[in-house]
């Protein structure tokens, strides 16, 4: 399966200039050292053995997101000068980063993006969430399984506006469920609008995440971060 030449194109472009937007996001998110990718989804190659163990038996779209988002992740890493490596998949979705490293890997089509950053003591843990806008109906279907209890019906009062509180809400459980060692819902996270985003607090752990969102060539990109010491910071 394969996509014409002109829209290939057309789609790297796009690619370049939503991971060029990711870097800059980045950059004013925090001062800790994070490297990004974004790469087309369009091939379900690249895999090594133990990763494409995960989607040996799913559909080719299945596997080319996996591959997509698993070769961002290798991308990111080298520009840390981390050699190429699997990245296993853990209990809870979760990639398993190289020692030393933390991130986070989403997709949505047409594209996968990655971040990647060192662990140290006083460092922040980060994630990303894409969703793409051209089919933002979806989102205002489920919007009262993802809205919880003590949020205002305005925080989903469209499709849009459902859309972004689904993805910053899966930026949260991105660094709340591994931590928990459960999965963590959207009914346990309650959701108040910030000046770029959204301040979320799970009731479950008690823990507060802060999530940027910003938008890029047809994505609507969540950034979440957590410290060190489970506070938001930003």
């Amino acid at each position: 399966m394969s996509l014409s030449r002109s829209v290939v194109h057309g789609s790297m472009s796009c690619a370049l200039g939503l991971e060029a937007d990711l870097r800059r996001e980045l950059l004013q998110l925090t001062c800790q050292p994070v490297a990004c990718a974004v790469e087309l989804i369009d091939r379900d190659e690249g895999l090594f053995p133990e990763e494409m163990s995960v989607v040996r038996n799913a559909a080719w779209k299945r596997r080319a997101e996996f591959a997509a988002g698993r070769s961002a992740a290798r991308r990111a890493l080298g520009q840390m000068s981390v050699p190429d490596q699997a990245i296993p998949k853990g209990n809870f979705g979760e990639p398993i980063w190289p020692t030393g490293y933390g991130g986070s890997i989403s997709h949505d089509d047409p594209f996968a993006a990655a971040i990647v950053h060192p662990i140290k003591a006083s460092t922040s843990a980060l994630s990303i969430d894409l969703i793409d806008t051209s089919d933002l109906a979806r989102y205002w279907e489920v919007s009262h399984l993802v809205r919880a209890a003590g949020e205002p019906s305005e925080i989903t009062s469209d499709p849009r506006s459902a859309a972004l509180l689904f993805g910053a809400k899966e930026a949260a459980i991105k660094l709340i469920s591994p931590r928990a060692q459960c999965y963590v819902g959207f009914e346990r996270l309650v959701a108040t609008r910030t000046n770029r985003g959204f301040k979320i607090r799970c009731a479950y752990t008690n823990t507060c995440i802060l999530v940027r969102v910003f938008e890029s060539n047809g994505i609507i990109v969540s950034l979440g971060v957590l410290d060190c010491q489970g506070s938001p910071v930003g």
